[in-house]
């Protein structure tokens, strides 16, 4: 019995000559087969079913946008053949489905060749093993995902925070530099250099008040500016400290 769904895999499927493939006709196909290849038809995830000892691959509309290039000249033809390109890698895998065990991956990388060019891609997926009547595995069924865009996002993500980290560290870096260079100018410059509040009281002194007139930092800070200014600057004085000069 042909596939009855009108989807474009569908009508790929109901017209394609089997019996010029290891499959034979629909006549020949198991009730398996045809569950299977009625299932992946009516689903919008990427789904493919490989059957038989010459691994026939049947897909639907979804893995047919991941065939790219490949595709329609991938349905009947063997799944290994189709992946020429990755087949070192999906060997071990194909032959533990057929062994009869589940297999699933989170993340698996493989380097396809489906547009023109060799391209770094990444999928989810499980196979299932599919026993046909007589009890053994006649094939597998999978269910795959591909992931490539947000392990790619990821990957910038993660290349951005690493820039960004990069860039405080040179920033802190630069920070300490600038900060030990203003410590050293002020610790060794001959000129008095001193911070004051707003009222004029100091706060910090550095070492010339002590060089040129003898004065500790405990008789300065905590005092006002105008203790030491002559009586006649005052005026002055307390001009420059309300305009910040």
């Amino acid at each position: 019995m042909a596939p009855i769904r009108d989807n474009e895999m569908a009508v790929s499927i109901r017209d394609m000559d089997w019996s010029a493939t290891p499959l034979g006709g629909f006549r020949e196909w198991p009730q398996a087969l045809f569950t299977l290849v009625d299932v992946i038809l009516g689903s919008n995830q990427p789904m493919f079913v490989v059957w038989g000892a010459a691994h026939t691959l049947l897909y639907n509309d979804a893995y047919a946008q991941i065939l790219a290039s490949k595709h329609p000249s991938a349905l009947g033809r063997s799944f290994l053949d189709v992946w020429d390109e990755i087949k070192d890698d999906l060997i071990p895998i194909v032959e533990t489905a057929y062994d009869g065990l589940a297999v699933s991956m989170e993340d698996i990388t493989l380097l396809m060749r489906r547009k023109g060019y060799e391209e770094e891609t990444h999928f989810t997926f499980s196979y299932t093993p599919v026993r046909g009547n007589g009890g053994n595995i006649d094939g597998f069924f999978c269910a795959c995902m591909e992931i490539t865009a947000q392990v790619f996002a990821k990957r910038d993500q993660q290349r951005a925070e690493e820039a960004l980290r990069e860039l405080n560290e040179t920033l802190e870096q630069q920070i300490q530099h600038r900060t030990l260079e203003l410590a050293r100018l002020w610790e060794l410059s001959p000129d008095l250099m001193g911070v004051i509040d707003f009222q004029g009281f100091f706060l910090r002194v550095n070492p010339a008040w002590t060089t040129l007139l003898g004065y500790l930092p405990d008789e300065l800070i905590g005092h006002h500016v105008n203790e030491f200014v002559i009586p006649d600057d005052h005026a002055n004085t307390g001009g420059s400290v309300h305009s910040g000069r």
